[in-house]
């Protein structure tokens, strides 16, 4: 039989491009789309559940929380900071002032000067009548017992003072006024002025 053949129109045209191509094709199946969708819905709240409980997730809950009766009994401690001033002054009887009356210091006793006491007055300095121009100026400061003589020994580089006892350091510091010798060269030695007297040794100074 011979085929007949039609010149190509537009639809033939549109036939090429269509992917259908019979009328009785059997249609898809919405189902596996469904399942899908209630898996995800079903299956990410356990998956999430099971996450927080087995991995270690910790749990916010209102156990964790500091209950009210903590918070108030700790806020009630009274702080040494907050303690007022004026309770640590009446509690503290360090720092009371203080009610006890203040001894007295007792007065020192005044050591009067002997003008009774026995000088010697030796000349060491080579000078005629030092010794007995020394004993007029002490003379005139009170003494009544004062001897005059010639040191007989070597000579001192500075006038000296000797006395027997500490008792007559008023007087010896008397008579070292009134004849210029300094403090520094008294010396307390009974055996040197051989007994109860108080000794002068006139050197080059004076």
């Amino acid at each position: 039989m011979a085929e007949n053949k039609y010149p190509e129109d537009e639809f033939d045209l549109l036939a090429k491009e269509r992917t259908v191509t019979g009328t009785h094709r059997r249609v898809k199946s919405n189902m596996s789309w469904w399942i899908a969708l209630i898996a995800v819905i079903v299956l990410a709240p356990t998956a999430g559940w099971a996450y927080i409980h087995f991995l270690g997730v910790p749990n916010f809950n209102h156990s964790a929380r500091p209950s009210a009766t903590s918070t108030t009994s700790v806020s009630n401690e009274p702080s040494e900071e907050s303690t007022p001033t004026s309770e640590m002054s009446e509690s503290s009887p360090a720092l009371s002032p203080s009610r006890e009356a203040t001894p007295t210091p007792s007065p020192t006793p005044t050591v009067k000067v002997d003008h009774n006491k026995s000088v010697v007055v030796f000349n060491a300095a080579g000078v005629r009548g030092l010794a007995a121009a020394k004993q007029a100026i002490l003379e005139k400061e009170g003494f009544t017992s004062i001897s005059i003589g010639n040191y007989q020994y070597e000579k001192p580089a500075a006038s000296q003072i000797f006395y027997p006892a500490e008792a007559d350091e008023a007087t010896v510091k008397a008579i070292a006024t009134a004849l210029g010798i300094s403090e520094s060269n008294f010396i307390l030695n009974a055996d040197a002025t051989k007994g109860d007297q108080i000794v002068v040794v006139l050197a080059g100074d004076i």
